[in-house]
């Protein structure tokens, strides 16, 4: 199997393993059968194996700075002109190697995730979200039998549900987006649970609101599928490189504890049958309030690092608010035309 998948090419760069995404470039460039060049071209900046020394470059630019007694040159000489030419590109050189020293391998640990506000605040939304749709999707597999109907024709309908969320996810998930198809699968999910935990209220023994009641929870069930599928795709791309396993993994742990507790929710549904579907409700609807503060990540270049994770969040924070001022100034703008008549505007000639 490893050499039948090959590495991410993102992970590879980040990572400094520049000869081994070469080599993935090349595969993938023969398969294709497109020409490669162009793509080596884009991928020689991130090579360092490339430029000389960097110590080389900065021992003879200090031999030339103006002033030093070893080399004070006539300014008007050929010599000093090809010094000072060769000068130049000793340091453009040095100045790439050293900005790719900087950013050529990043090593996160999962206490990175701790100690960066942004990936905490991020991991936080992420870990009750997959709490919420763990401990969601496998209760609702376990209060089926309680249902109005037959049990069986219940858990099967439970698991027929799933094929039409997967198929609705595959086509909006590149659509409208990762964001927005979750917070459409939660919207839905709560809307539905809450519904049936009305109508299991005041359903009484009609059988009509009881059959209607089960539909609900189906189109909950189906939801809560829809958005488990699509968490599992967005949650790594709200993470760097280094930190995406690191990421999905945490979440997948504490989304453990969602299903721990969905055993429980059989028991609560013996004394109030109405109570699962309610909480449930409840708890997806406080997800797809959390999910609008998550950025979208469709057709977005992924962070590698840390810090241009902070940097995307600055900037989305940067045009929200540029966003929000132009929105306000055509408020100001349209409600002072309302108010000023336009034949006493005046306008130069």
């Amino acid at each position: 199997m490893p050499r039948l998948i090959d590495e991410s090419l993102r992970w590879l760069i980040a990572n400094g393993k520049i000869e081994e995404a070469r080599r993935v470039l090349e595969k993938a460039a023969r398969i294709n059968k497109v020409d490669s060049t162009e793509v080596m071209g884009i991928l020689d900046k991130y090579d360092t194996t490339k430029y000389p020394d960097a110590m080389e470059s900065r021992a003879f630019e200090g031999l030339i700075q103006k002033g030093n007694t070893e080399f004070d040159l006539d300014m008007r000489s050929p010599v000093y002109t090809k010094i000072e030419k060769s000068s130049e590109m000793l340091e453009e050189k040095s100045n790439m190697i050293d900005a790719k020293a900087n950013t050529k391998v990043k090593r996160y640990t999962p206490l990175d995730i701790l100690r960066h506000k942004h990936v905490l605040f991020t991991s936080l939304i992420c870990w009750y979200t997959w709490l919420v749709n763990s401990l969601t999707y496998y209760g609702l597999y376990m209060i089926s039998s309680e249902l109005a109907g037959n049990r069986f024709l219940n858990y099967f309908l439970g698991a027929i549900v799933e094929y039409p969320a997967c198929m609705l996810e595959f086509i909006l998930i590149n659509r409208i987006g990762r964001k927005k198809t979750c917070i459409l699968f939660h919207a839905t999910a709560a809307i539905s649970l809450i519904l049936a935990s009305i109508l299991m209220t005041l359903s009484g023994s009609n059988y009509s609101i009881e059959v209607l009641t089960t539909v609900f929870i189906l189109m909950g069930k189906m939801a809560i599928t829809g958005s488990f599928s699509s968490i599992f795709l967005y949650t790594p791309e709200l993470y760097p490189t280094n930190l995406r396993n690191a990421g999905l993994g945490m979440s997948s742990t504490v989304s453990r504890i969602g299903g721990m507790l969905a055993p429980y929710s059989t028991t609560l549904a013996r004394y109030a049958v109405w109570a699962p579907g309610a909480i449930f409700g409840g708890l997806c609807l406080l997800v797809t309030f959390l999910l609008t503060f998550l950025p979208e990540t469709m057709n977005v270049e992924l962070p590698q690092t840390i810090e241009e994770l902070n940097d995307w969040y600055e900037n989305r924070s940067k045009n929200k608010k540029a966003k929000q001022d132009r929105e306000k100034n055509g408020y100001i703008l349209a409600k002072s035309n309302r108010l000023v008549p336009a034949d006493i505007i005046r306008t130069d000639p």
